[in-house]
C-alpha cells in the first residue's frame, strides 16, 4: 500500500468571518493538478494548479521526515481554546492510500512541538507551490442555499442569535437601527439573556436586557441542523442572474440574522459567527429566515421587553437650525394632513406584529411590507 494523495485543510475561524480553503494534491497521474477551493462569505473561486514532479517530492518528504503515517490512529491533544474574538487557524491533513482507505491528521497526534513544525513546513510548501507560473485556471462560483445544504462541516450548539435591522429615508436623521440578541447564559441551564437594542438618527442609543426562562436556542438548533445553516454562510448571488429583490429609490434598508455556534471542542473557537445575509430570502431560504425572525420575536416578547424607538423632532432633523420664528411656517396644520395619511396608509408587519408602520420594511425586525 502507498500514499496516491493528500487533502490538505487550512481553516481560519473568527467571530467575524470564516476562510475555508482545501488542497487536492494527487500524487499520481501522468500531468498531475492541484485543486484549490477557497470559500469565504465574500468569495467562492477554484483554482487548479500544475503540480510538478518536484513539487510532489516535497510533500511526500516531508510526511516521510515527520513519519506521519506512523500518527494515524494514535490519541489526539485537546484544541487550545480562543480567547474573546482572536482568530484561531486550524489545518489538517488526509492521507489517501491506492487501495481506497483514508487517514485523517490533525497535527496534534503527536507532541505540540513536533506537531507545530510539522504543519508550519505543511503550509509553508502548500502556499509556496501556489505559482502564478503553474496555475491552470480561476473559476469563482456563486453557492446556492442547494448547494449549501449539500456541504459538509461541523459544528456545536447554538449559544446566541442576532438579528439586525437598518433603514434608512430621504430625510437626515432618518435612519434606525434595532439589534436583538439572546445568548445562552453560562451555567445556568434554560436560560438565557434577551437584549434589545435601538437608535434613531443621533439619538443615543438606547437598550433593555433581561434574563428569562427559553428554549428558543435548541429549536434554533434544530433549525439550523435541519437546513445546515452555517453553510448558508457562503450564500452568494450569482450577479449574471436576474435580480430580483425590490428597487426602492427613496428608502433604504437591510436585515440580517447571525448565529453564534460553541465550536471550542471541533475548532477551539466558543462563539464561530455565521451570518444569513438580507439577500437569502430572496434566493429561496424566505421560509427559514421568517421561522428564526419569530422566534426572537417571541422569545423578545417572553423576556417582556418592548423598548420603544427613540422619536426624532423636526428640530434633530434640522440639525438643530431653527427657522425664524416670524417666517416659520404653522408646523401642526402644515403636517396634520400628512400624519392623517400615515396613519390610513399605516400596516401590520407579519413578521414580529408591530403596528402603524409607515416604512417599505419593518424596523423592528426588517420584514418586507406585503
Amino acid at each position: 500500500m502507498s500514499l496516491s494523495g493528500i487533502v490538505f485543510r487550512f481553516n481560519t475561524v473568527s467571530s467575524f468571518d470564516d476562510t475555508t480553503i482545501v488542497a487536492d494534491i494527487p500524487f499520481t497521474g501522468s500531468e498531475p493538478q492541484m485543486t484549490v477551493t477557497k470559500r469565504s462569505s465574500i468569495e467562492s473561486v477554484i483554482k487548479k494548479y500544475k503540480l510538478s514532479s518536484e513539487i510532489i517530492g516535497k510533500f511526500k518528504a516531508l510526511i516521510d521526515e515527520y513519519k506521519i503515517c506512523e500518527w494515524t490512529g494514535k490519541p489526539v491533544s485537546p484544541l487550545e481554546i480562543a480567547a474573546g474574538d482572536s482568530t484561531t487557524v486550524i489545518c489538517s491533513l488526509t492521507l489517501r492510500s491506492d487501495d481506497g482507505t483514508c487517514a485523517d491528521i490533525t497535527f496534534r497526534e503527536t507532541d505540540k512541538e513536533t506537531g507545530n513544525n510539522a504543519l508550519k513546513a505543511f503550509r509553508k510548501l502548500f502556499f509556496d507551490s501556489q505559482k502564478d507560473e503553474n496555475l491552470i485556471s480561476k473559476e469563482e462560483f456563486y453557492p446556492t442555499i442547494k448547494d449549501c445544504r449539500e456541504m459538509k462541516e461541523t459544528h456545536g450548539p447554538v449559544v446566541a442569535i442576532e438579528t439586525h435591522s437598518f433603514s434608512m429615508g430621504m430625510m437626515y436623521g432618518s435612519n434606525q437601527t434595532t439589534i436583538r440578541t439572546i445568548e445562552k447564559v453560562p451555567e445556568k441551564e434554560g436560560i438565557v439573556l434577551v437584549t434589545v437594542r435601538k437608535q434613531a438618527g443621533d439619538k443615543p442609543e438606547v437598550s433593555e436586557s433581561k434574563e428569562c426562562a427559553s428554549d428558543v436556542l435548541e429549536k434554533i438548533r434544530e433549525i439550523s441542523d435541519k437546513e445546515n445553516l452555517p453553510c448558508w454562510h457562503y450564500v452568494r448571488r450569482d450577479p449574471s442572474k436576474p435580480d430580483n429583490r425590490p428597487v426602492v429609490m427613496d428608502y433604504s434598508s437591510n436585515y440580517s440574522i447571525s448565529l453564534f455556534y460553541d465550536d471550542s471542542l471541533i475548532t477551539g473557537h466558543p462563539k464561530t459567527k455565521r451570518t444569513l445575509g438580507d439577500n437569502i430570502s430572496y434566493l429561496g431560504g424566505d421560509e427559514v429566515i421568517d421561522s428564526l425572525r419569530k422566534l426572537v420575536t417571541g422569545c423578545v416578547e417572553a423576556a417582556g421587553i418592548s423598548l420603544e424607538m427613540p422619536q426624532m423632532t423636526l428640530f434633530d432633523q434640522s440639525r438643530g437650525m431653527p427657522l425664524i420664528a416670524d417666517a416659520a411656517p404653522d408646523f401642526p396644520e402644515m403636517f396634520s394632513g400628512m400624519n392623517q395619511a400615515s396613519k390610513a396608509m399605516g400596516w401590520t408587519c407579519k413578521g414580529c406584529g408591530k403596528t402603524g408602520l409607515t416604512s417599505k420594511f419593518c424596523p423592528e425586525c426588517g420584514h418586507p411590507e406585503e
